[in-house]
């Protein structure tokens, strides 16, 4: 039997049987003594018999010779039911070497201390004990019998484990659960707001204070109004920052508890903080994004009516218009061409992620297609930039039409809006397996590392071209448009050299 603490006693150290008398009438008969004495075990007998705890005596050989009231209501046998059985009856097949294990250490002289096992009631129920074994000895310091102490730990094994369940809940939990002394000592931790301040997991967090894991504005909000909220109302709820070990403010969205004693009394406080970054960050790129918006769609709109008040002017003085009225009119249509291409892309966004987008692919020439968009759509001076590079014996692809345009001129306007204006774009296309992969090369100023895996993200524009105008959708929505088709898009790119874009498209065959 393992797990059973023991002490070695010193002679006479403990009690006598229960209901047994152990004193000794003297030779001379001692009348009062023996009184005394009788009043003494009659109310030792009145206490074991009165106890809540099960108080059973028992013989060397673990048979059951003494069975209090506490015994009864525990286990639910009579004391008629059990004196003179053995008391592996009260124990489960797979713990029935305690028993002998246990007479063992009392013949010894030793006993267990608070030792907590599991025991049988009467009707097989199993039930939770915390068992205090000692050796009874006679007048002599003889060891006579065992003195068998049951506590039942039911509700207190209960009780820890839905808290050992808590916690396991609190520790796999993504955000930062914190608990405090109302002073602001830190008691307690989770796994998330350790890693959030980078605390060990192993690491003694008792000296900590709450102040530790705030910047300083943060710590006087919690320690004052948060905490002053909180003990009036019960919470305060409210945005918050946590202290990154390297000085950067962890935005948070924060609910702070009040926890009081049975008086009224507030003794802690405990935290639920939320890390909100990536919210914070799409607020401020929304922000971003609205404020670009609206300065790009209102340059093509300043220049639409400026050029049409010119031309207006041109046309009414009767003087020789010409190339000038030409020019003016290109003017109108490129800005017109901007505004429209901005508000397609709204559109196209908001359709894509309604999930409304709905292709109607038909087979597609990609060497005809290609020549004829960049006829349509680019300018005299962007055609001559771009170099198509396209197998005439290239299968067709399976697209839409109308879809496939968008994603081929929001790469190609890409690579003409950020490389020199006399650099070349060559646009590729070839069969590689089952599908045709597309590629749009330019010689610009290429893509950081860092903002490469986040190219084709909504509204995401790398501070290198946040000057540039655009609003941040024109890659993303390429990207929903090639997945829509099953296909994938990905980014090759050094600073300072250009960069290659890459997507597949099913063949039509296929």
């Amino acid at each position: 039997m393992t797990n059973i603490q023991r002490t070695n006693l010193p002679e006479g150290g403990e009690p006598h049987p229960p209901g047994k008398s152990t004193s000794h009438t003297p030779a001379h008969g001692g009348s009062t003594e023996d009184g005394q004495a009788e009043q003494a075990q009659s109310r030792l007998v009145a206490i074991v018999e009165s106890s809540e705890d099960a108080i059973v005596g028992l013989d060397l050989n673990g048979t059951i010779l003494d069975w209090n009231l506490g015994a009864e209501e525990l286990y639910g046998y009579s004391a008629d039911e059990v004196k003179g059985k053995s008391a592996a009856v009260l124990i489960p097949p797979d713990l029935a070497d305690e028993l002998g294990s246990i007479l063992a250490l009392i013949k010894r002289g030793e006993r267990v201390r608070r030792y907590e096992t599991v025991r049988l009631r009467k009707d097989g129920h199993p039930i939770d004990v915390s068992l205090s074994v000692s050796p009874i000895r006679d007048s002599a310091g003889g060891i006579v019998g065992v003195s068998w102490i049951a506590h039942d730990v039911t509700e207190r094994k209960v009780a820890r484990e839905e808290r050992s369940r808590l916690i396991a809940i609190l520790e796999a939990t993504p955000d930062f659960v914190g608990i405090a002394d109302i002073d602001g000592n830190v008691v307690y931790m989770n796994q998330a707001a350790r890693r959030m301040v980078s605390i060990r997991e192993d690491e003694d967090t008792s000296g900590r204070h709450v102040r530790d894991n705030h910047p300083d504005w943060a710590f006087q909000l919690i320690m004052g109004e948060a905490r002053e909220t909180a003990i009036r109302e019960g919470h305060w709820r409210g945005e918050n920052a946590v202290l990154a070990p390297d000085g950067r403010e962890i935005p948070v969205s924060m609910i702070l508890l009040a926890h009081k004693d049975a008086d009224g009394t507030p003794r802690f406080i405990s935290t639920i903080s939320r890390d909100i970054t990536e919210r914070k960050r799409a607020e401020r790129l929304r922000e971003e994004y609205v404020r670009t918006i609206s300065h790009d769609l209102r340059t093509p709109l300043t220049a639409v009516l400026g050029t049409a008040q010119l031309l207006k002017r041109s046309l009414a003085s009767e003087t020789e218009v010409g190339e000038r009225v030409i020019a003016n009119a290109e003017t109108i249509v490129e800005a017109a061409k901007r505004m429209n291409a901005m508000i397609d892309d709204l559109v196209e966004s908001a359709r894509l992620e309604a999930g409304q987008l709905r292709l109607e692919p038909s087979p597609i020439e990609l060497s005809s297609f290609m020549a004829v968009l960049l006829e349509r759509d680019l300018t005299l001076h962007d055609r001559r930039r771009v170099r198509l590079d396209i197998e005439e014996t290239l299968p067709p692809v399976k697209a839409d039409a109308q879809r496939l345009e968008r994603i081929l001129m929001n790469l190609i306007t890409n690579a003409l809006k950020y490389s020199p204006a006399s650099s070349e774009i060559v646009a590729r296309a070839e069969k590689t397996g089952e599908q045709v992969t597309v590629s749009v090369t330019d010689s610009g100023q290429g893509i950081p590392a860092e903002d490469q895996p986040h190219v084709f993200d909504r509204y995401y524009r790398s501070e290198t071209v946040r000057k540039t105008g655009g609003v941040g959708l024109g890659l993303y929505i390429a990207r929903m448009l090639v997945e829509a088709h099953g296909g994938s898009i990905c980014v090759e790119s050094q600073v300072g050299l250009g960069s290659t874009f890459f997507f597949t498209l099913p063949l039509a065959t296929g």
